[in-house]
């Protein structure tokens, strides 16, 4: 009943609808079909129903039912079954009867043939005797029985650069996932978990290449049953008309039994200020399935890490069925350069040592930037490497040198924004020494106010975000809580860039304006909430008129105070930041170790 500009099977009824009224005392018509479907058809027209005596509804077949239809057909081929073949025979059947398309008693057929085949290629001394072994396996019925094993796994996890916290996640993991299974063998009676999941971080992070992963985890220890992962987005689950949403997704859930459901750009089924959009339906249907059908499926929700929070927050049945959240963390310009490393020895090229320090200065330069796309700005850099090697008319075949590779600048013309970044070629001697001052200002006055500076790195290599240099700090906490006098020292710490500035140039410079709000909104919550000056301990909500005034003046006296304090620290230990100063000219970047060095007397 399929509707086309040529529609014969509508002919076809109506023929059929004249015959069964001229010729009923002649012949019966027995129409036959799925149930939904053959309502569909009956209704299509009217002419059907009224000559339509009986119906009938066949119910599809109980597994006690079909255990025992496999059996007689088992015994009437001549085979004996064990009682051992209990057991595999009934989750075959649990498992498969699960599915839209389940044929009943021709999967039966369908397992007897699969049996004797398997029995047919096996030892035996019974040749009538159907023993355990002769049972296949769900992957085996899936065509998908070939596994990787644990050693096998955790070399493919081992080979993904970086994601350290996220490889040691997913094999904790692993090793939960492991026990349920082990402890299900023991009878131990664990209900089924949750094992959905959340995958947060920004393009380019690793989180398909992990879902691939996970699937093959899930697949080897027996979790899930088919060694698939099922890849889709908003326009795969979204339809454009009203009640097809549901449709739609349930066609993609069923295509995911029994394997891994990847969703990508999950926050894009939850779109702000969107009116009558269906992505709610396809959320609700994706709920009810991760509930009804968890221990055939895993779905694994993915996006970026805020807008994945927004998209939690919008139902509360996605959170109550997330059982794990992965965080995949920006690649430092380091991995980036291993990225590069790994994908040109793919290729066959050597890329020599200086071309290498080129490569690294494009990764630092980028390697912070909003949206750049992480490993797949590494294919981009590579492109464009090997449009200038086959231009490169003095080339050697197979090795890259430094002319090979793209400059900075010619790397920003091929990016989004990057019309907007910094020039790096304008960028002079005495405006690098200006940063290296200024962020050496703020690690030595962290390191001298608080007896560890806790940073990571300094650097002043200009990256595309705009800035021209910065300090990198650990995760160090000093405590939930602060008394005044380290609220203080952390109003220096902040003024410290400036303060250097004016000690080593005679002023500072208009780029301190992030630093200078920081410190001051430090000093009005010390007026304000914290009780922490001469107008007393009760805080003053949204001062206005001379109270505004008086809170603005005990601001500024806080901040000159603290900066005077950091002109006199700067000035004290001026041979001391001059020795970093240099050493940071000359090598453009230093950890935590080369500035206790380089500082003398200094001990962490």
């Amino acid at each position: 009943t399929e509707r086309g500009s040529r529609d014969f099977a509508s002919e076809a009824i109506a023929t059929l609808i004249k015959a069964m009224e001229d010729y009923r005392d002649k012949f019966v018509v027995i129409f036959a079909g799925y149930k939904d479907e053959m309502k569909s058809f009956i209704d299509s027209n009217p002419g059907i129903a009224s000559r339509i005596g009986y119906t009938f509804d066949f119910p599809d077949y109980s597994m006690e039912e079909l255990e025992e239809i496999f059996y007689l057909k088992m015994r009437n081929s001549g085979f004996v079954c064990d009682e051992e073949t209990r057991k595999p025979i009934k989750d075959l059947c649990e498992y498969y009867s699960k599915k839209k398309a389940f044929g009943n008693g021709r999967f039966v057929d369908k397992l007897v043939q699969e049996v004797i085949m398997k029995h047919a290629i096996s030892e035996f001394d019974d040749i009538k005797l159907i023993s355990n072994s002769d049972i296949p396996t769900i992957e085996e019925l899936n065509n998908s029985s070939v596994k990787y094993n644990k050693l096998e796994i955790d070399a493919m996890l081992d080979e993904i650069v970086g994601m350290t916290e996220v490889k040691k996640k997913v094999k904790e993991f692993e090793e939960y996932v492991r026990f349920i299974k082990e402890a299900k063998n023991y009878k131990i009676n664990i209900p089924n978990q949750n094992l959905h999941m959340i995958f947060t971080g920004n393009p380019g992070t690793g989180k398909t290449t992990m879902a691939r992963i996970i699937a093959k985890i899930l697949f080897e220890i027996g979790i899930i049953h088919e060694n698939k992962l099922v890849e889709v987005e908003r326009k795969d689950l979204i339809a454009e008309y009203v009640g097809q949403t549901a449709v739609k997704t349930n066609e993609v859930i069923e295509k995911s039994l029994g394997g891994v459901l990847f969703i990508d750009e999950a926050y894009s089924l939850t779109p702000k200020n969107a009116q009558n959009d269906f992505g709610a339906e396809a959320i609700a249907t994706l709920i009810k399935a991760m509930e009804d059908k968890k221990d055939q499926l895993v779905v694994i929700f993915a996006g970026y890490k805020d807008e994945m929070q927004d998209f939690i927050a919008s139902n509360s049945g996605i959170a109550s069925r997330i059982g794990y959240t992965f965080d995949f963390p920006d690649y430092s310009a380091e991995e980036l350069l291993e990225i590069f490393d790994k994908k040109t020895k793919k290729m066959g090229l050597n890329i020599t040592e200086t071309a290498r320090e080129e490569t690294l200065k494009i990764m630092k330069y980028f390697c912070n930037v909003e949206n750049i796309g992480n490993g797949r700005f590494v294919d981009k850099v590579i492109q464009e490497m090997i449009m200038k090697y086959a231009k490169n008319k003095e080339k050697i075949i197979g090795i890259v040198d430094e002319n090979s590779i793209p400059t900075i600048n010619e790397m920003t013309k091929i990016v989004y924004n990057g019309k907007n970044m910094i020039d790096v070629s304008l960028i002079t001697y005495d405006a690098q020494k200006r940063t290296a001052v200024h962020e050496v200002g703020h690690a030595v006055t962290r390191l001298v106010l608080f007896k560890n500076s806790g940073i990571k790195k300094i650097t002043i290599n200009a990256e595309g975000t705009g800035t021209l240099g910065y300090v990198l700090h650990n995760n160090l906490s000093n405590g939930y809580t602060k008394g005044k006098t380290a609220l203080l020292n952390d109003i220096k710490t902040k003024l410290a860039g400036m303060a250097a500035e004016q000690v080593y140039f005679g002023e500072f410079e208009n780029g301190n304006s992030s630093d200078l709000e920081s410190a001051t909104n430090i000093a009005n919550l010390m007026i304000t909430k914290f009780g922490m000056s001469d107008l007393g301990f009760g805080q003053i909500e949204k001062p206005d008129g001379e109270m505004a005034n008086i809170v603005q003046k005990k601001i500024n006296d806080i901040l000159d105070s603290c900066f005077k304090d950091t002109i006199i620290l700067i000035e004290e230990n001026k041979e001391k930041i001059d020795n970093v100063v240099s050493y940071l000219l000359e090598h453009k970047e230093i950890n935590e170790d080369e500035l206790l060095k380089v500082f003398c007397g200094i001990s962490q």
